[in-house]
């Protein structure tokens, strides 16, 4: 099983890759504009959102918004993936190094129970004995 520090590796590696992907991905759509899509579901927004939502001022800027807008702020948000996996790599690594030692335990449970549905239980159950002293 990997170590707290190879998962945090992982972990970075992955996130690092993961702005091009979402930025390749948003490149690729060629569908109508979010914006546009967002404004005819004002109902459900204004359930979810602020009263601002529903006001004309909004729907009118949502079908104002083009497709290439929305790419250029996906395109902002993936710049900040892999900054943010930088950012976070020190308390990522701390909670991998309290859960590790749990996460073998249950990986050992399981396979000392011949893997499956059996082992789902082994591990299921160290859990809640876990849980019970915890």
């Amino acid at each position: 099983m990997p170590s707290p520090q190879e998962w945090l590796q992982k972990w970075q590696r992955g996130m690092a890759g993961a702005g091009q992907a979402y930025q390749t991905a948003t490149q690729a759509y060629n569908g109508e504009s979010p914006a546009a899509m967002a404004a005819r579901e004002t109902q459900k927004a204004i359930s979810n959102y602020t009263a601002v939502v529903g006001s004309q001022a909004y729907q009118t800027a949502c079908n104002n918004s083009t497709t290439s807008y929305w790419k250029q702020q996906c395109a902002i948000g993936a710049a900040k993936l892999a900054t943010g996996a930088q950012k976070g790599a020190t308390k990522y690594l701390a909670g991998m190094q309290r859960v590790a030692p749990a996460l073998m335990a249950m990986r050992d449970a399981s396979r000392a129970a011949g893997g499956g549905e059996a082992g789902m239980i082994a591990a299921h159950q160290l859990i809640r004995k876990a849980g019970r002293r915890g």
